[in-house]
């Protein structure tokens, strides 16, 4: 990139307020207009303009998404459904910016932190999941090794393990990739915000090994997934949400507050559960508080939460529509 298109039309420029419309999507040969068609019609838009992106763009959120610099930005439907804005906004952790996640107070934003942490680890969406998996791997094994309890199996697994070179490179890594995926400034990032982040790193990392790659339950315990056009419609129990272990959701009371991130964390432990499948990546995709329910996807599956009487439902099947 040349100083002189770098000045005269800064990159968040060249994005903002740019849009584009299904036809442009398709003569791009992205396909479906999702998020991720539309990251790639978007670096294509600005590389096209003379910028050189590193890596690719990633999603940071729901709808938002970064592709270069210290800017994000977030794609909607126009009022006319001609086209697909895309629109700088401030960096957001979830749902917060920064400032307004320090505003939080230390209760609260470092709640929320974790959840964000503990969602992006559990996607593993932009790491080798074979290195992952060999690192949760270990730490579930030397877990077990150590009486569970966690720290001393960290640190063997880091410290004393015949691997602990390449366990605390692949460490650092996924460190370095949760801190990319919250989109934290990289020059003179807030002191508060990186000692909760390593706070919630910790907390974080423990609760994805020994809610994932710990526990050992028959096969002939799971429910078999719902074929194509079914859908299975399951109760959950306390006893679920205890040994879902997701922070802020420790009773049903918790169930009609709890986050899209816990709501989406909840949703991958129960499926884990019910049906025996590890989760590769998980989301929640809307979130209506006059109906309490929320529903997304794990892996290739949609979900929804319901509220039956006085039971919470937990509903799978192959497509939105089935549910």
């Amino acid at each position: 990139m040349s100083k002189e298109t770098e000045t005269q039309t800064p990159l968040a420029e060249a994005v903002d307020g740019m849009v584009i419309t299904e036809e442009d999507l398709e003569g791009a040969g992205t396909g479906e207009v999702d998020q991720s068609s539309i990251i790639s019609f978007v670096m294509e838009a600005v590389e096209a303009k003379g910028y050189k992106l590193e890596g690719r763009g990633r999603a940071t959120g729901g709808q938002t998404f970064h592709i270069g610099g210290e800017d994000e930005f977030e794609w909607s439907d126009m009022d006319d459904n001609k086209g697909i804005l895309i629109e700088k906004k401030p960096i957001r952790i979830g749902m917060y910016t920064i400032k307004e996640l320090l505003d939080l107070g230390d209760v609260k934003g470092t709640q929320y932190l974790q959840d964000r942490v503990t969602e992006i680890l559990s996607g593993l969406a932009e790491v080798s999941v074979e290195r992952a998996d060999k690192y949760f791997k270990a730490l579930g094994e030397a877990y077990k090794e150590y009486d569970e309890d966690f720290c001393e199996a960290r640190s063997f697994v880091l410290e004393e393990s015949d691997d602990a070179e390449e366990m605390t490179k692949i460490d650092d890594d996924l460190y370095g990739e949760v801190y990319d995926r919250l989109q934290i400034p990289k020059d003179n990032p807030d002191e508060t915000l990186i000692f909760w982040l390593a706070e919630a790193w910790d907390e974080g990392l423990e609760q994805i090994v020994t809610g994932y790659w710990v526990p050992e339950v028959k096969s002939n315990e799971f429910e078999p997934l719902p074929e194509a056009g079914d859908a299975t419609s399951i109760g959950f129990t306390q006893e679920d949400l205890d040994e879902a272990q997701v922070p802020g959701i420790e009773s049903f009371d918790d169930i009609p507050e709890m986050s899209d991130d816990g709501a989406a964390m909840l949703a991958g432990s129960l499926y884990t559960a019910i049906y025996g499948i590890k989760v590769e990546n998980q989301h929640c995709s809307e979130f209506d508080h006059g109906v309490p329910y929320w529903q997304g996807f794990v892996n290739e599956m949609h979900w929804r939460f319901e509220l039956d009487g006085d039971t919470w439902l937990f509903c799978v099947a192959h497509s939105p529509d089935d549910l």
